[in-house]
């Protein structure tokens, strides 16, 4: 029985730490997931014998902007699409 009560009391906590997270900061998240929601299908991962970095799409034949850190000195790079599709891309 007792845990029972303490569940109880974790859940009200939970519920009224909810409340206290309205507002200004709430409408703020809210923006920034419509913001993720919209740009994600633009955002690949791109991947060197390096390591993972990413990127995104900024025309529509196919330019991906990364920073150089992620590309180094390589000429080709594995760029793999937000639906799991697997390209090799040419650093310019």
């Amino acid at each position: 029985m007792r845990a029972r009560s303490s569940l109880v009391v974790a859940a009200a906590l939970l519920v009224s730490a909810a409340a206290v997270h309205a507002g200004p900061l709430a409408d703020l998240e809210r923006e920034q997931e419509a913001l993720f929601d919209r740009i994600q299908p633009s955002v690949v991962v791109i991947a060197t014998k390096d390591g993972l970095g990413s990127g995104f799409f900024v025309s529509q034949d196919g330019v991906v902007l990364t920073n150089a850190h992620v590309v180094g000195t390589f000429a080709t790079v594995d760029v793999v699409l937000p639906d799991g599709t697997k390209l090799v891309g040419d650093v310019l």
